[in-house]
């Protein structure tokens, strides 16, 4: 898995104009969670489909389900948080008029439970269930990272994708693979970010790739997918996303937010 491809994340130090800021504590104050949605409706048998009923916004986190996405109205059965920070959150749910179907929609890897006196979460130190008809007992913490995700076509020729974190050329991760068909996905947390950002308030993540084929031939030529902008102050909250320019015959790869998490994805 390393040294297989050099996908480069470098983040900025920004000093001129910016606060500073100190260490947050962010297990010391008001938690940012996210809910379920209620509802889902998928009007086609596919994922793309499928949207919030209460919001009407389509689900744009594409990790996908199991079982595959059939059209229906779903209902909010339950959710599940794994152990394992690399290990998407789940929704789970039943579908109008199929008995004993029960669909998990994926959610970020940046996400888990958040047990109170309130939520219906099990007490169990690994992995939780949280069974209820009602999503506000189900509460999900948005923990204080940036996720960067990659699915890659099954037509494509580019069979992988690594990342690799670095800030101002310190390393900060190992990199991983996204192999053809497969999504892959990491985090960036908070105590690594605030090493390397040095108490700059908004710090400016850099995203660059490169590429290699089934044959194990590498395309060491680094392209630039785009910045991310996260506030430090405040869960690294996404500010902003610049788009990188495009690099020719490789094709273009993007970055997208997932909304509404705190999370980006490279997008053809």
């Amino acid at each position: 898995m390393k040294n297989i491809n050099k996908i480069g994340i470098s983040i900025i130090w920004l000093f001129i104009g910016q606060p500073i800021f100190a260490y947050v504590d962010y297990d010391a104050i008001e938690p940012n969670l996210i809910y379920c949605p209620d509802k889902i409706e998928c009007s086609k048998n596919n994922f793309e489909s499928c949207l919030d009923v209460e919001s009407k916004k389509y689900l744009e986190i594409s990790i996908g389900t199991v079982p595959a996405v059939v059209k229906g109205i779903y209902h909010f059965k339950a959710a599940y948080s794994h152990y394992d920070n690399n290990i998407p959150a789940q929704c789970q749910y039943t579908i109008d008029g199929v008995s004993g179907f029960l669909v998990q929609f994926k959610l970020a890897a940046n996400l888990k439970a958040y047990k109170s006196n309130v939520s219906k979460w099990d007490d169990y130190s690994g992995p939780s269930h949280c069974f209820s008809t009602d999503t506000a007992q189900c509460p999900l913490l948005v923990k204080p990272e940036l996720a960067i995700y990659r699915k890659m076509g099954a037509n494509q020729t580019i069979s992988f994708l690594g990342i690799k974190t670095t800030a101002n050329d310190i390393p900060l991760k190992d990199s991983i693979r996204a192999q053809r068909n497969h999504l892959r996905y990491f985090t960036i947390n908070y105590d690594e970010a605030f090493t390397a950002c040095q108490g700059v308030k908004q710090c400016v993540i850099t995203i660059n790739y490169s590429l290699f084929d089934d044959t194990g031939s590498n395309y060491p030529q680094y392209y630039n997918a785009g910045s991310v902008i996260v506030d430090m102050e405040n869960h690294m909250k996404i500010l902003d996303i610049n788009t990188g320019p495009s690099h020719g015959s490789n094709g273009r790869y993007l970055l997208k937010k997932i909304e509404p998490f705190n999370a980006v994805q490279f997008v053809d």
